[in-house]
């Protein structure tokens, strides 16, 4: 899906860069981020789209990693107001995206899909770093459930998360969650089509892979506030 791309973190300070051109030795992260306006609005979890210490993240279209200025960014974890949204803009226009007006709400125990790019960026037997790393992925589709609309985790509850159960799936079912790495900030949509959730994190239980997300009306009061 064009609207959908993957983000990669640098240490580097380029407007533009080559994919042929880029030492991997400088890449140090991956996520998703989807296009929310025409002119290169993208939003991403905050760990995922974020700059500092020398480090900036990418949007990597048609070969050219595009620098993403950070324009609004949260990220909280200490208390039940837990965030983890960030909005940032290419100097790209003509993008496909889409409409925050049109995201929902999720709702308890519905079906969900997580859609983005998953890559595996360690050894999964040494859990060394990968060199070079898989910079495009693999596009994914991942059906699921919503498992409840507030996450608890550590006897602690948090509001702006929910939780989605994933183990219906091939790409799923016997495998590591080692193995869908670089998924944070895919986009999560109902049996509609309509974007309800950004995924934050994901761990193992049994051959099932839960997924910790970021209700979409976060982003979307971020995206009012610009």
């Amino acid at each position: 899906m064009k609207e959908i791309c993957p983000i990669i973190q640098l240490k580097s300070d380029e407007l533009l860069i080559n994919t042929l051109n880029l030492d991997d030795s400088l890449c140090e992260n991956f996520g998703n981020g989807f296009f929310i306006s025409s002119g290169g609005l993208i939003a991403s979890v905050a760990h995922v789209l974020k700059n500092g210490e020398g480090i900036n993240s990418y949007a990597l279209l048609n070969e050219t990693l595009h620098k993403i200025i950070i324009l609004s960014r949260r990220l909280t974890d200490e208390n039940e107001d837990h965030l983890d949204i960030a909005i940032g803009q290419i100097d790209l226009g003509g993008m496909d995206f889409f409409d925050p007006m049109q995201f929902e709400r999720v709702q308890e125990s519905s079906s969900v899909t997580t859609k983005g790019f998953s890559r595996r960026l360690v050894n999964v037997e040494t859990c060394e770093k990968l060199i070079p790393f898989d910079l495009h992925g693999n596009y994914v589709e991942i059906p699921g459930i919503c498992l409840d609309t507030i996450y608890s985790s550590r006897s602690i509850i948090m509001k702006n998360s929910f939780t989605v159960v994933m183990g219906d799936s091939p790409q799923i079912i016997n495998a590591s969650s080692i193995n869908f790495k670089g998924l944070s900030g895919s986009l999560i949509v109902n049996e509609n089509n309509l974007i309800v959730g950004i995924l934050k994190a994901g761990g193992e239980i049994g051959i099932k892979i839960v997924g910790h997300a970021m209700h979409i009306e976060k982003i979307k009061e971020m995206y009012l506030r610009l």
